[in-house]
């Protein structure tokens, strides 16, 4: 749901800030602008927004590769370790779309830690205040390495590993606090699902992937230096939460453990040749072989079942995913005209428990599956589809069920076999 959130603010906000070039920048009165290597460090940290920002327009505001052109700005080291070393940049991105540099930027302090070591830290509004209050988006903390005579742009997750407990099990070096107890047999476990999901997909993945493992998001968030973000205080944010950092082949698990295994396939999807950008179905592939929110896929299939038997109005043959109420109160499925976006509704569990837009997806996974296990699910992951109206064709073209059909044929499947 938070993805969910993220997105669609994205989508309506980016028509509006793509015409924008640079954050409005205020620097906080208590700041320090005296000191020898202020000027510089500030025009280093304003010059990147400038370019990132231009950047990130051109591709909607979802970078999914580094721009050459950016690399000057970052320490080697970075550069060395990260595809894409802004991991401020990569941990927003996994949220939907990245207004980080966008709209106002409050300049709260760079202060002096060493010889070779400076901290920038900054508030960012990311959405318009008379829409959003000024609630902020993030504040972040930019460590800013002096090498040869160079400011260069560092990664706070960059210094808080160097304190953290590690290990490395197949592909995956995992990153966790001191006093965190490793569980050797769920990592363990996690490796099983691997080679059986890559064999079952033909994935020739063997990328290192980073594992890290926190109590929670907050946490998470902290060691890649950001002290706030506006997914933490969402509606109906859940406890457990985890994301993957496609851009860099990390996952984030927040109370999840060793195991979150709905994160690594997403990373591991990343290798095949997807052409369309219908999300929903891979979030499908991650939950029915995955789970989701500690839970696997049963526990969510059979509250799908129940949603759906309290819930017969819904026509799943119309959307797999939202409806929204007319000024007459009829329902409509599918997404809504403008005048009505704002009364536009996903199909939710309200104990928030499940995703049943995740799930939903889930379902036509089980359903490939069972016409013809991994090579029918793959089928309908790659048939070209970039929206909802899209996949009901590519439904329609891989499994041979006709859209006008489906609604009936996902009920008694699911009631059927749950």
């Amino acid at each position: 749901m938070k993805k969910i959130i993220s997105i669609c603010i994205g989508l309506l906000l980016s028509l509006v800030s793509y015409t924008q070039t640079r954050p409005q920048t205020i620097i906080s009165p208590l700041v320090d602008t005296t000191f020898s290597g202020f000027k510089e460090i500030y025009q280093l940290w304003e010059s990147y927004l400038d370019e990132l920002n231009y950047n990130s327009a051109q591709k909607s505001y979802i970078l999914n590769e580094f721009p050459v052109s950016l690399q000057k700005y970052w320490d080697q080291n970075e550069l060395d370790q990260y595809v894409f070393p802004d991991l401020y940049y990569s941990f927003k991105r996994s949220y939907g779309n990245v207004f980080y540099p966008m709209e106002k930027q409050y300049l709260l302090g760079i202060v002096k830690r060493d010889d070779n070591l400076f901290e920038l830290r900054a508030i960012f509004i990311a959405y318009p205040e008379e829409m959003f209050k000024g609630i902020p988006s993030y504040i972040i903390t930019v460590p800013i390495i002096y090498l040869e005579g160079k400011y260069k742009l560092s990664n706070a997750f960059t210094y808080h590993k160097s304190k953290l407990q590690t290990k490395r099990l197949g592909l995956i070096r995992y990153y966790y606090d001191r006093d965190y107890v490793f569980n050797f047999e769920k990592a363990i476990t996690m490796q099983s699902k691997i080679q059986s999901f890559k064999e079952g997909f033909g994935i020739a993945f063997n990328d290192s992937i980073t594992y890290i493992i926190t109590d929670n998001m907050t946490v998470a968030a902290e060691w890649f230096g950001v002290q706030h973000f506006d997914m933490d205080f969402l509606p109906g944010s859940s406890y457990y939460e985890a994301r993957a950092l496609k851009t860099n082949n990390m996952v984030l698990s927040g109370g999840i453990g060793e195991d979150h295994f709905h994160e690594i396939i997403h990373l591991l999807l990343t290798s095949q040749a997807k052409n369309g950008s219908y999300h929903w179905f891979e979030e499908g592939i991650a939950t029915y072989f995955g789970g989701s929110l500690t839970h696997e896929y049963p526990f969510h299939i059979r509250r799908l079942k129940n949603y759906l038997h309290d819930n017969p109005w819904i026509e799943l043959s119309g959307s797999l995913s939202v409806y929204y109420n007319d000024e007459n109160s009829k329902t409509h499925f599918g997404n809504p005209p403008e005048e009505f976006f704002h009364k536009r509704q996903y199909f939710k569990d309200v104990e928030m428990q499940s995703n049943f837009v995740y799930t939903i997806h889930a379902a036509i996974v089980d359903i490939a599956f069972n016409m013809g296990g991994y090579e029918k699910v793959k089928e309908l992951y790659l048939c070209k589809a970039d929206n909802e109206e899209e996949f009901y064709n590519c439904i329609e073209e891989v499994l041979e069920i006709k859209r006008a059909d489906l609604n009936a044929y996902l009920r008694e499947f699911v009631n059927n076999r749950y």
